[in-house]
């Protein structure tokens, strides 16, 4: 049985939104990767503080956080090191959101993340985002078995 990346916090979403992503799909895509030992996961439904500049930024199709990476080594002993935030979208951008992480996003991260090793020498963040007003506003969802099927894991080749 494969150990699933512990999840710190999950943040109630307004019914218009939803996460990309879930545990065990974060999981499986990160597979290959020396931070998925010593990781945990934050949910957010927003990706900044203040919700009237999140928002601001959604209704004039602005740029959104899908996903970040964060490297703190002075954080807390009783907390991992690394930080996998995920972060909600609008519904009908969902299916879009997906498809940019799974068709290459999250194994771009998956190889900056084992180029960064466990313990790099300071801070790293990495980000994954998209642009709303450059994605088609799309009412379609995956099915529940797209969604389940293992994704092929594909390695960049040394050049």
């Amino acid at each position: 049985m494969k150990l699933v990346i512990p999840t710190r916090r999950r943040e109630q979403l307004p019914e218009d939104f939803g996460y990309t992503l879930w545990p065990s799909k974060v999981t499986e895509l990160l597979q290959d990767t020396p931070q998925r030992a010593d990781a945990e996961l934050v949910f957010h439904w927003r990706d900044e503080f203040w919700e009237s500049h999140w928002r601001k930024r959604i209704q004039q199709l602005g740029n959104i956080k899908l996903v970040s990476a964060e490297y703190t080594p002075h954080w807390s002993p009783y907390y991992p090191k690394w930080k996998i935030n995920i972060y909600s979208v609008p519904n009908e951008y969902l299916t879009a959101a997906q498809e940019i992480l799974f068709d290459g996003a999250m194994g771009d991260l998956a190889e900056k993340l084992r180029a960064h090793g466990l313990t790099p020498d300071g801070p790293v963040t990495e980000t994954i985002s998209m642009n709303l007003a450059d994605t088609l506003h799309d009412e379609t969802r995956l099915s529940p078995e797209q969604l389940a099927e293992p994704l092929p894991i594909s390695r960049a080749e040394p050049a």
